[in-house]
C-alpha cells in the first residue's frame, strides 16, 4: 500500500447504500482520516463516523494510488438490510 508505517482503514467491500461509495470512496482506497483525526485501524473509522450526527457531513481523506483524496460523506442511519423482525408482545 506504500505506507510508511501501519495506519488508516483499508476499504475491503462496500454496501450499494453506503454513504463512503456514494462519496466516491473505493474498495481498495484507504480512509486515513476522519473530520481531522487521524485513523489508525478500521475499529478507529467504524467510531469516528459513528461520532458523526445523521444527516451532517464527514471530510474524509483516503489514499488511492499514492495520492491522497478529500471527499464528503454524508452520516445515515445503517440501512436494514436484510430487514429487522418486528415482534410485538400483548
Amino acid at each position: 500500500l506504500n505506507l510508511s508505517a501501519p495506519r488508516g482503514a483499508l476499504v475491503a467491500a462496500l454496501h450499494s447504500a453506503s454513504p463512503l461509495k456514494k462519496s466516491g470512496i473505493r474498495v481498495g482506497d484507504v480512509v486515513l482520516s476522519v473530520n481531522g483525526h487521524e485513523i489508525r485501524d478500521p475499529s478507529e473509522m467504524k467510531f469516528r463516523m459513528a461520532t458523526v450526527p445523521l444527516g451532517a457531513s464527514a471530510k474524509v481523506e483516503a489514499l488511492r494510488d499514492g495520492q491522497t483524496k478529500s471527499f464528503e460523506v454524508k452520516a445515515i442511519a445503517p440501512p436494514e438490510d436484510p430487514p429487522r423482525q418486528e415482534t410485538t408482545l400483548d
